[in-house]
């Protein structure tokens, strides 16, 4: 599999999801339009993939190179010990841990995951959103025990763009009778 920055991708060509990896450089929050049930909002992060903000730890994409990842390491919001982390925002519904392979060089870093969440961006991980479902899905109808990420950014600076419904829970306005 490649990781680009943007997408990762599957050798096959069977998989293509939306990924980033560390904590956006900005964020701006554009809404199109109120209703009385909520807002349409448009949400930009920009990502910055430069070799020197790779070896910022909790903050930089993970560093160019070669890893893997292990079946046998899936952590789901189900069965892991750690679900009480997993089923949250920034963990999503799975998560596998990053094993750097011989020769790649981590920056002094440590801790990388393939994940999921809510929204995009992560302390260096790769972050695949709500895409970590189906990526779970394929990974097992591999029946493979490990999968190989190749991280190479084809560009420094990505932006990404999600059009999304943000839905009051509860009425914003209150009624007295």
């Amino acid at each position: 599999m490649l990781f680009n920055g943007r997408y990762l991708i599957s050798s096959d060509g069977k998989l293509l999801l939306d990924a980033v990896s560390g904590k956006p450089i900005s964020e701006k929050t554009t809404v199109k339009m109120t209703t009385m049930f909520g807002e349409d909002e448009t949400v930009e992060r920009e990502f910055d993939y430069s070799y020197s903000r790779q070896g910022m730890i909790d903050e930089g994409g993970i560093p160019i190179g070669l890893y893997y990842i292990e079946a046998k390491e899936e952590r789901s919001a189900k069965t892991s010990p750690w679900s009480h982390i997993i089923k949250s925002r920034g963990w999503g519904n799975y998560a596998w841990r990053l094993h750097p392979d011989e020769g790649t060089d981590v920056r002094k870093r440590t801790n990388f995951f393939l994940h999921g969440g809510l929204d995009f961006g992560s302390a260096g991980c790769i972050d695949l959103q709500e895409g970590d479902t189906k990526f779970q899905k394929y990974f097992v109808s591999l029946r493979t025990a490990s999968i190989y990420i190749y991280v190479k950014y084809e560009k420094e600076r990505v932006t990404i763009r999600e059009e999304r419904p943000k839905v009051y829970t509860t009425s914003p306005y209150l009624f007295e009778i």
